[in-house]
């Protein structure tokens, strides 16, 4: 039966990649409820954070924390800040930032922080919002 349940994560995370390549697909109830199955099957929260950047998902972003309670530390949430100040996603920002695990002077490979790239971008509502953070 495992092994089962193997096959079919292999399937779904073949979906969850293909949602990851096209940022303009809207995620949906559907999607959202394969994703639901795929954390309880033992999906990486990780590869799930990802699509919620991605494609600026409150839900999705909300089910991880559901499912990574207890392990909050083996998630890198700091680089979902980065990823989400690139893609100028308010919405994931702000949740990330009311989580203790964030760190809002992490920065790249680069050197950069998620301040640093949203004035870079001129993305204002996110540097007012991350200088609160920094005071």
């Amino acid at each position: 039966m495992e092994c089962g349940a193997n096959n079919f994560l292999d399937i779904i995370s073949d979906h969850i990649h293909s949602l990851m390549e096209h940022e303009d697909y809207e995620i949906g109830s559907y999607d959202r409820n394969i994703i639901e199955w795929m954390l309880d099957l033992g999906a990486n929260p990780g590869e799930v954070l990802k699509i919620a950047t991605i494609h600026d998902s409150q839900d999705i972003l909300e089910l991880v924390l559901q499912y990574s309670s207890e392990n909050l530390q083996e998630i890198d949430y700091n680089q979902a800040m980065i990823q989400a100040t690139q893609r100028n996603n308010m919405n994931i920002i702000e949740l990330l930032l009311n989580l203790d695990q964030v760190n809002v002077n992490h920065a790249n490979n680069k050197g950069d922080t998620a301040l640093i790239i949203a004035t870079r971008r001129g993305y204002d509502n996110i540097v007012r919002l991350l200088f609160i953070q920094y005071s």
